[in-house]
């Protein structure tokens, strides 16, 4: 399953008027088709349009339901003069089909409350084309006023036209008020917002319509497919039995200050219980690393720790100071191992970012979108996950970048981790996620696979805590870890 945020749908969509020489208008029929069998069966079509390309779909929905003899009205939100130049492209071919159309916002003298209420009853189905994937804000006026009507309708079906109106197509959060449908036809791919557990109550059941333009155009844009859990399971592997230390690796962390003592004692801890052989720190916080756990090795040779490591991790907690500049091109410039960017790493290579291409190592970067945004400041303004994307092609290094259902990219492929919990919006959770990615890394797994095992395992454990638990520490996430990885090694057949 693909899916994406609004930002790549509008690029989709650009992509497609420009290469394959088709029109805003003709994009809309392909939708209004594709919608077509959906409804068709019923006796009375109700279509509630949007002054947007939403209803634009719908309003070419009415035309192909008029032309084949179907009983269809049209309550429009807005006069046409509000419109888009889709949806008055339609709003002329409907109205020169004689399809009955009644403006809302007007409150004409054809419009009552109570016909349009009548109506309603009356509908076999309610087509919810008032908002799309633009939606920026609540919705108010009469589009409010019309959404909460309908919510009040509980036996006749609702079909929402790529995306529910008044739900965020991004992060599936409710603008006080929208739209509970049956059934929500999304076109392309399923929407972010669509993995937010919540909006299930407001989509139904979902159905993906790819409108049969070519898939080659899904990469081009960079839709992210979403990481199957049951992958964890085979990409995890089981301890040797003649296993030792040196076998899982020597992970040297380059992490904290006497400011972010605790972010040394996270990322070490958390590359201790993900599995490391040895985890080596090189920090001014070294001795509150031994107080939690003596199991880690003091460095206090820079150069000795980057070549005598299978992976390095940079960053956490380290300030962004001139000697700590000083160490981040020692690093990457002496390091033939992988070497995991975070926090202060990621904001001292922002501005300098010739140090990327410099490097002999593999690099892993571990971005917010905050984060993201500064890497991104060298050219404009743009999408973080667009932008993730061209700039993991770009400086050859993999992005994870952080938040709801991660992202982790190559530049080439694009995956999204649908694990993680509200409660783990807390400090030191980063820190957390970038010792148990380098952990992994340290112990020989591919690029790929340790950023996919750290960021589920790590979103897994703040799930089963979350469950329990208003908020959920990083420390709490690191105590589970060697128990939530035997457990998926159980499931195993």
């Amino acid at each position: 399953m693909l899916v994406g945020n609004t930002a790549q749908f509008r690029l989709y969509d650009t992509y497609v008027i420009q290469n394959y020489h088709q029109t805003i208008e003709n994009m809309i029929l392909r939708a209004a088709q594709t919608l077509y069998p959906y409804v068709a069966k019923q006796d009375h079509i109700v279509v509630l349009a949007g002054k947007g390309n939403n209803g634009a779909d719908g309003l070419a929905l009415a035309c192909l339901l008029k032309k084949t003899q179907k009983d269809v009205t049209v309550f429009l939100m807005h006069e046409k003069s509000k419109l888009s130049s889709g949806a008055v492209f339609y709003l002329e071919k409907a109205l020169a089909l004689a399809v009955p159309i009644y403006y809302l916002d007007e409150m004409k003298q054809s419009f009552s409350q109570e016909m349009f209420e009548e109506t309603l009853s009356k509908a076999g189905v309610i087509v919810d084309a008032i908002f799309g994937t633009g939606l920026k804000g609540a919705p108010n006026d009469i589009e409010k006023t019309v959404i909460a009507y309908v919510n009040t309708l509980k036996d006749i079906p609702i079909l929402a036209v790529d995306v529910p109106s008044g739900l965020n197509a991004d992060n599936g959060i409710i603008y006080k008020e929208a739209i509970k449908a049956h059934l929500t036809v999304t076109f392309v791919a399923m929407k972010l917002g669509f993995l937010n557990p919540e909006a299930k109550a407001y989509t139904g059941e979902v159905h993906v319509e790819d409108l049969e333009y070519p898939q080659e155009l899904l990469k081009t844009v960079g839709f992210t497919k979403i990481l199957d859990p049951y992958d964890i399971e085979r990409i995890l592997k089981k301890r040797r039995y003649d296993g030792y230390k040196g076998v899982y690796g020597k992970l040297a962390c380059i992490t904290g200050s006497s400011k972010y003592p605790g972010a040394s004692v996270i990322s070490c801890g958390a590359a201790l219980k993900a599995g490391a052989g040895i985890v080596s720190v090189f920090s001014s916080a070294s001795q509150n690393v031994l107080l939690k756990y003596p199991e880690v090795i003091i460095e206090d040779d820079l150069l000795n720790a980057i070549q005598h490591s299978t992976a390095i991790l940079f960053g956490c907690g380290k300030g962004q100071d001139l000697t700590t500049a000083q160490q981040l091109e020692k690093v990457l410039l002496h390091a033939k191992v992988p070497v995991l960017l975070d926090a202060d790493g990621i904001n001292l290579i922002a501005e300098r970012l010739h140090l990327l291409h410099q490097a002999n190592c593999p690099i892993i970067m571990t971005p917010h979108i905050g984060e993201m945004q500064r890497l991104l400041q060298h050219g404009k303004k743009q999408d973080s996950v667009i932008g993730a994307i061209a700039f993991a092609k770009q400086h050859r290094v993999i992005i994870v970048l952080k938040g709801p259902h991660t992202m982790i990219t190559d530049g080439n492929v694009a995956i999204r981790v649908p694990s993680g919990d509200r409660a783990m919006a807390t400090a030191g959770m980063g820190d957390a996620l970038a010792g148990m990615i380098a952990s992994f890394l340290a112990q020989g797994y591919n690029y790929f696979e340790a950023t996919i095992l750290g960021t589920y395992l790590h979103g897994l454990a703040g799930e089963i805590l979350g469950q329990k638990r208003y908020s959920v520490f990083a420390s709490d996430i690191i105590d589970i870890i060697p128990e939530l990885m035997m457990s998926v090694l159980k499931k195993r057949k």
